[in-house]
């Protein structure tokens, strides 16, 4: 049966631009595990980073967030993982 793309979840990783997270975040956008998810959001504090965007040119999307934005950064995800 195929997935339903309204259906399926959106996903933030929080830390995926570190040393563990960006192997974390690498794994979810495998074709096998991507197709899983409406959207696989990288926030990083900074989106010029080299390992921020090397996760775009995968397939991520990057929001920038900050004590003051988190609000919004997280606008339209379901699931958040913190690495």
């Amino acid at each position: 049966m195929p997935l339903v793309y309204d259906a399926l979840p959106s996903v933030a990783i929080a830390g995926a631009t570190g040393n563990v997270g960006a192997k974390f975040a690498s794994v979810f956008l495998r074709p096998e595990f991507r197709q899983r998810f409406r959207d696989v959001v990288i926030l990083s504090r900074s989106s010029t980073s080299e390992a921020a965007q090397k996760l775009a040119a995968s397939g991520a999307s990057l929001r920038t967030y900050n004590e003051d934005n988190l609000a919004p950064a997280l606008k339209d995800v379901d699931v958040v993982i913190n690495t």
